[in-house]
């Protein structure tokens, strides 16, 4: 949903400046900002491993693909990229650097690496394993999230309507002043509707979701902790804990070293991963195992069941394959969490928007039944 918002942006500023002769430096930075789509990361990767494993060299494999492109297009965001990568690669620059500006910061990482310990092949086709498997596990988070928004949105616009819109016209038949029970609820509801208090509750709700959203990647703390059972921050701490097991775990079967790159993740992270990274990494320093800093930490993190094994896992040897087995089990097991949590949270917020309806259906024929009753006493029938 955000490449698809930066891609609109990316296209719409693309026409405005198409015939200016700076296009050229204008389209290598939008391509920094919007950086190279999941799906064509996954292609790139597994062709470009592919390339390499042929014995094609990485400039001559990054410029064949540029090309199938720009083809496409010769503004192609993708196609930009790469020619810059290529540009990169000419003058002497790793992969990985040549790579960073177009690819999230973990995968940087992980190809650095790869290169390395001389496994970028093996690391190329992991990464696009690992891609396919988090756009399964965000596809649901991000539906997890959309369908109470839409539900709550859906029950807001229906009680203005009922307040601006058929309220009113039952007081024109009858006085509110005769009007009682779940009638007279709903003509309080409708004068503060009118109002201009009824403002309020949409600021709130939107202070709220703007809260939700700043506090995903910057809240801390202990209460914060408690904060990660329940969605939204569930799915947050969810995706992004298998996110960061897989990382590690590509890192680790790179030949990199454990602290050397949890410190190289914590430099780029966020403060709520940078939070729970620290405390794992001092404890690491002092001699603590990998799944016993984790568990130290106290925060749960990824989940507490996977502190739990690698506790157990950290002691054994081919830790390196266990870790990376344990990230993609945790990142299916996530996928079916964050499906459970969804449908737990969005059943609460429809049977609040069942709930609103219930009340209006009732109220609504009650007062039909109290408008009769209203005109047959003054009929005196």
């Amino acid at each position: 949903m955000e490449y698809e918002n930066k891609m609109n942006i990316y296209i719409t500023l693309k026409k405005i400046l198409s015939d200016l002769g700076s296009q050229g430096k204008f389209l290598r930075y939008i391509a920094t900002i919007i950086k190279i789509s999941p799906e064509k990361r996954m292609d790139i990767y597994e062709d470009l491993a592919e390339y390499l494993d042929c014995g094609v060299p990485i400039n001559r494999a990054i410029l064949n693909l540029r090309d199938g492109y720009l083809k496409e297009s010769k503004t192609d965001i993708t196609a930009v990229a790469l020619n810059e990568v290529a540009y990169r690669l000419r003058n002497g620059m790793n992969p990985s650097k040549a790579l960073s500006p177009y690819i999230p910061s973990t995968e940087a990482l992980s190809i650095t690496a790869g290169d390395s310990a001389g496994k970028l092949v093996d690391t190329l086709m992991r990464l696009s394993k690992s891609i396919e498997r988090n756009k399964k596990i965000k596809h649901e988070a991000i539906m997890g999230s959309i369908t109470p928004v839409f539900g709550v949105i859906t029950s807001i616009s229906s009680l203005y309507f009922m307040g601006l819109e058929i309220i009113p016209k039952f007081e024109s038949v009858m006085p509110p002043e005769y009007w009682s029970g779940v009638p007279k609820s709903l003509y309080i509801a409708s004068q503060f509707i009118q109002s201009p208090w009824s403002l309020i509750p949409v600021v709130l709700i939107a202070l709220v979701i703007f809260l939700i959203g700043f506090t995903m990647k910057s809240w801390t703390g202990r209460v914060r902790v408690y904060a990660d059972l329940v969605p939204p921050w569930s799915f947050y701490r969810i995706v992004n804990g298998g996110n960061w097991l897989v990382s590690l775990s590509l890192m680790s079967k790179s030949g990199a070293n454990t602290i050397q790159s949890l410190k190289q993740m914590d430099s780029i992270a966020d403060p709520w991963l940078s939070e729970r990274l620290n405390k794992v990494i001092y404890q690491m320093e002092n001699g603590v195992s990998l799944g016993k800093s984790l568990e130290m930490a106290g925060h749960n993190f990824p989940d507490k069941k996977i502190v739990r094994k690698l506790s157990l896992l950290s002691e054994l040897p081919n830790f390196d394959k266990n870790l990376e087995q344990t990230g993609t089990r945790f990142i299916e097991k996530g996928e079916r969490m964050v499906k459970t949590q969804s449908f737990m949270f969005n059943s609460f917020i429809f049977a609040i928007v069942g709930l609103m309806a219930f009340w209006f259906v009732i109220g609504i024929v009650d007062l039909q039944i109290q408008v009769g009753d209203f005109y047959r006493s003054k009929s005196g029938i």
